[in-house]
């Protein structure tokens, strides 16, 4: 609510990432193999993840955009909660 703003100012600068709009979240990082499998919705070990604690878990590419959220899974592993597009 701190942040909120009238919609008679609201802008495209008012506008946020979706990362940064669920900062309580844990984000982990995915570039090369990793990101490719995040991308194509694979269940992942938490250990080639990066994930740690519960979940969910932002996963984010190298540039900090949002490729997915994964959550836990079966034991050790977690799986796409939703995975938000494609690359190019």
């Amino acid at each position: 609510v701190d942040q909120a703003v009238p919609l008679d100012r609201l802008g495209p600068e008012h506008v946020r990432r979706p990362a940064r709009a669920l900062p309580w979240m844990e984000t982990v990082t995915a570039g090369g193999d990793l990101e490719a499998a995040v991308r194509h919705g694979r269940v992942l070990p938490l250990d080639q993840l990066g994930a740690t604690g519960a979940g969910p878990w932002l996963v984010l590419d190298p540039a900090g955009e949002l490729l997915a959220v994964y959550e836990a899974h079966r034991s050790g592993t977690a799986k796409p909660r939703v995975v938000l597009g494609a690359e190019g």
